[in-house]
């Protein structure tokens, strides 16, 4: 996945290097690093199956969030539709339930599982930084710097409550 990233610009360059053999060896490393941190704090929990469960069902939340809250926009704006009131009125409704919704999950989640998922989307994203500085491309708006400090935020906030035990994993 590193690799496609970074051949299409969104990851930077340099994971998409290859060795003599064709084999793109730097995106190889880093995937594997971070399977193996991952495989690394399952063995110190009790529930590993069920972290991993639960962290993957949370990690999911975040984009349907983002989508719902997209579409919102989408459809208070106009934007993309043909201006027909009545799809317009539609896309509202449901872009508004598929929000609120998604909200509704993210809470029932639990704060636990929103700060481990920002602990993950937070290197992925920093990656995309330096993929999108690389090509010399407008990297956030000002809404996604927004985004981006909240996410760091969460995921400086997750690891120290790991590292003092606010978080048991």
């Amino acid at each position: 996945v590193l690799y496609s990233a970074a051949k299409s610009g969104l990851m930077p360059k340099v994971l998409a290097k290859e060795n003599a053999n064709r084999v793109p060896y730097k995106a190889v490393w880093l995937t594997n690093i971070f399977i193996q941190v991952f495989l690394i704090i399952t063995l110190f929990t009790d529930y590993a199956f069920q972290l991993a469960l639960e962290l993957t069902s949370s990690l999911t939340l975040i984009p349907y969030f983002l989508v719902s809250a997209y579409a919102l926009k989408l459809a208070l704006t106009g934007e993309s539709y043909s201006g027909s009131a009545t799809e317009i009125r539609k896309g509202l409704i449901l872009s508004a339930i598929a929000l609120i919704y998604s909200l509704m999950m993210i809470y029932a989640g639990g704060v636990k599982y929103l700060l481990l998922s920002t602990i993950i989307y937070g290197p992925g994203t920093i990656l995309y930084y330096f993929a999108r500085k690389e090509n010399l491309a407008k990297v956030f708006t000002r809404r996604e710097r927004l985004l981006f400090a909240m996410l760091m935020s969460g995921a400086i906030i997750g690891i120290y409550a790991i590292a003092t035990g606010l978080i048991q994993i």
